[in-house]
């Protein structure tokens, strides 16, 4: 019992971890503890719980892995989606290690300036422009550089 508890709280560990990381692999070990939880407090030995993690990650983490792949996938719409954001203005809202995070159509992205504006200075209330996408981050240029330039 004791083990199902243990599975449990590690559970919600990673659940909460995945609500800020957004990667889908903690996710699937998320469910996988949460299943060898649910095996523990059905009574069965330690081993099945265990075994029952090890299964249901597995095949979480290769569903994970293939559900990123095509969320990855650049298909026509998202090129055309990309296209038109190319060129648009944003302004910064904050700069961290991570990237930027950008006031972008009523909302906030995160973006990150292209290969060889790494050395610009970029600060809060900056103007940039979209030079281009990938995924849902932004790839910025200082206002001045040319459009269409991959990051």
């Amino acid at each position: 019992m004791e083990i199902g508890i243990a599975l449990a709280v590690l559970s919600g560990v990673a659940l909460v971890v995945e609500i800020y990381t957004s990667t889908f692999y903690l996710l699937a070990v998320a469910m996988a503890l949460a299943v060898g939880s649910a095996v523990a407090f059905m009574g069965l030995a330690s081993s099945w719980a265990f075994g029952a993690v090890g299964v249901t990650a597995l095949l979480g983490l290769l569903a994970a892995h293939l559900m990123r792949q095509r969320l990855l996938k650049r298909t026509t719409e998202s090129v055309k989606l990309a296209a038109e954001d190319t060129g648009n203005l944003v302004r910064v809202e904050s700069v961290s290690v991570e990237g930027l995070r950008v006031a972008y159509r009523g909302s906030v992205w995160q973006g990150r300036l292209i290969k060889g504006e790494g050395g610009v200075p970029v600060a809060p209330g900056d103007m940039l422009r979209i030079a281009g996408r990938e995924g849902n981050d932004l790839l910025l240029a200082s206002i001045n550089k040319p459009q269409n330039v991959r990051g």
